[in-house]
């Protein structure tokens, strides 16, 4: 089972990352925590929503939907994307733990991108650097939590961009986040994966 941390981070200075081996390659801890009030019973069915959040600019609706009466269930395991940690944008919080704290819930949380300042761009203006990653939200227990970096990926980072300080400027690249579940006596493994499609060159049938 994961180690959950009892402490309780400040996500605008207890930094996951500590070192970036270029510009898409990051060395980052995982972070995790048991907000659940009591264990939840295996169960043989379960709802999984893969939610990508946007950062969290919207968050606290989105967690109104899932405890109101839009017909949202409110799900066994969240697979969350592009989740905030710490970002001015999003009034420095720490996303993914606030969702599981709000749910009741296990989170893990592993880091995809260090957020760069600028003063506009897509989800809006970045004062300071922040991280930027995915997240397993679980009522039941996680284990053998591994954080995988894919070793190909496309690089943000642009001295103009974090010269003039616009655009979507960063360090780092898309990961996927893995955990096994303990359902009763089942396992279950799961990954949060946030991937991109682009145009990547040209083959005989057209773009790749």
């Amino acid at each position: 089972e994961f180690p959950w941390q009892r402490e309780e981070p400040d996500p605008a200075r207890d930094r996951l990352c500590t070192s970036s081996r270029g510009s898409t390659q990051l060395e980052c801890s995982i972070e995790g925590a048991d907000f659940t009030p009591r264990p939840a019973p295996p169960k043989n069915e379960i709802v999984i929503c893969a939610y990508n959040v946007e950062r969290g600019l919207r968050m606290d609706d989105q967690l109104n939907a899932f405890s109101s009466d839009a017909g949202v269930p409110v799900p066994d395991v969240l697979l969350i994307s592009e989740a905030d940690r710490g970002c001015s944008r999003t009034g420095k919080r720490n996303v993914a733990r606030d969702y599981a704290r709000a749910l009741g819930m296990y989170y893990v949380y592993g880091v995809e991108f260090i957020e760069l300042p600028r003063f506009w761009g897509p989800g809006g203006s970045v004062l300071r650097r922040c991280e930027h990653g995915n997240a397993i939200v679980s009522r039941f227990p996680l284990g053998n939590v591994r954080l995988i970096r894919h070793q190909r990926a496309r690089s943000w980072d642009s001295t103009a961009q974090r010269v003039l300080r616009v655009g979507q400027p960063r360090f780092g690249g898309r990961v996927a986040l893995t955990a096994d579940i303990r359902i009763g006596e089942r396992m279950l493994r799961v990954y949060s994966v946030h991937f991109e499609s682009g145009h990547r060159g040209s083959g005989p049938n057209g773009p790749d």
